[in-house]
């Protein structure tokens, strides 16, 4: 392997992957051990991140978003409810003490139930914090901070044993300020110097979908527009994106043949090719002169017109979708694609009657190509 392509696959896995265990990935974590001391500057520089290397467990890149935003929660389909954030920093409490021991799920269940004060024996025995515990403990041990040792968690046996491996204890990151101060003061999270602007930019450009210059302040859409060069070749060197600018704004796309740990856009889902054809339908009513965008690419519709176009797009694609979406109804169909787009910042519903869709939902779109009896391919151009 290339020096240079093994810069950009050891900042790629430090970049998609919340931490890389050498226990279980030798190879990946020998690779960015090898380019520890030029990637740790160069994300301290750039980004503000801190790269942890601990010599005999793991390596992590500490990724802090320049703004906190809905679609960066814990993963969604995990992570439903209150309820599932309380058993997970009950779960770590619980840890305290415990590291490389083992124990059972009863004793856990007794301890979570005492410190929320829950009188009732039974209470996580109720179907909806029931599903809460297994949710949770599940992602525990998908990220190796639980091991599974004997019982059926989804059979909710009591009797369930897990190890707990001195790797948790180093699961939660240090915070850059103290956690009273950051409930007061939110942004001290970040911590980002308020005058940090290239920090704040390469953060925007590698963990979100896009840079909208509608999204930034004057100051930041003028030294992007000058330094861009300076940007673009720089992540080309130690990063797997390329850059693209537009008039609306910068997009960093990924063009390495090698998929990605997390996720992309577009995706191999139904849902994803869902929101292409929907991407397809835009552009044709823009060509068609149908709708126009603002002075910043965005397009304001109301909710009218947005489901109007929702029924068009059901109406002459759906016998090629999933039955899943094939048989929604219209309100159910506007949720589903309205939460997608929304993760990737394609979409703001700023009240019950208005849709903003930003420009970047154009950039890659779908159609469906009849091919002999491949009449469900979805293509994108």
């Amino acid at each position: 392997m290339k020096t240079e392509d093994g810069l950009k696959k050891a900042s790629r896995l430090l970049l998609e992957q919340y931490w890389i265990v050498r226990e279980e990935q030798q190879e990946e974590f020998d690779l960015v051990k090898k380019f520890e001391p030029q990637l740790k500057i160069w994300f301290r520089e750039k980004l503000g991140f801190e790269l942890v290397v601990h010599r005999k467990m793991f390596a992590r890149l500490e990724k802090i978003p320049a703004v906190a935003s809905e679609h960066m929660v814990l993963e969604p389909d995990v992570f439903k409810s209150s309820m599932d954030y309380t058993i997970l920093f009950s779960l770590f409490a619980f840890f305290e003490g415990r590291y490389d021991e083992t124990f059972l799920i009863s004793d856990f269940c007794e301890e979570l139930r005492a410190n929320l004060g829950e009188q009732d024996e039974k209470f996580l025995e109720k179907h909806r914090n029931r599903l809460s515990l297994i949710r949770v403990f599940k992602y525990t041990m998908r990220m190796g901070i639980l091991i599974h040792r004997d019982g059926d968690i989804d059979a909710f046996e009591k009797e369930v044993l897990f190890k707990i491996p001195p790797i948790a204890r180093f699961f939660i990151r240090q915070f850059p300020c103290a956690v009273r101060d950051g409930l007061q003061n939110p942004d001290l999270f970040t911590g980002l110097p308020p005058k940090e602007r290239r920090q704040r930019i390469y953060r925007t450009l590698l963990l979100e979908p896009a840079l909208l210059f509608s999204r930034q302040e004057p100051e930041d859409v003028q030294y992007i527009k000058k330094q861009f060069p300076v940007l673009k070749k720089d992540l080309f060197i130690h990063t797997h994106f390329q850059a693209e600018f537009y008039t609306e704004g910068v997009i960093c796309v990924r063009r390495d043949p090698e998929g990605s740990t997390m996720r992309d856009f577009p995706a191999d889902s139904s849902i994803s090719d869902l929101a292409l054809q929907l991407a397809e339908c835009l552009k044709l009513k823009y060509l068609n002169s149908d709708i126009m965008p603002d002075d910043a690419g965005s397009i304001t519709m109301n909710r009218f017109d947005w489901e109007e176009m929702l029924l068009q797009l059901k109406n002459e694609n759906s016998s090629y979708w999933k039955t899943d979406y094939a048989d929604l109804k219209l309100e159910s169909l506007d949720k589903e694609i309205t939460r997608y787009l929304m993760s990737w910042g394609m979409i703001e519903r700023p009240d019950a009657h208005t849709v903003i869709i930003a420009p970047h939902v154009v950039r890659v779109t779908g159609k469906i190509y009849l091919k002999g009896e491949q009449v469900n391919e979805v293509e994108t151009e």
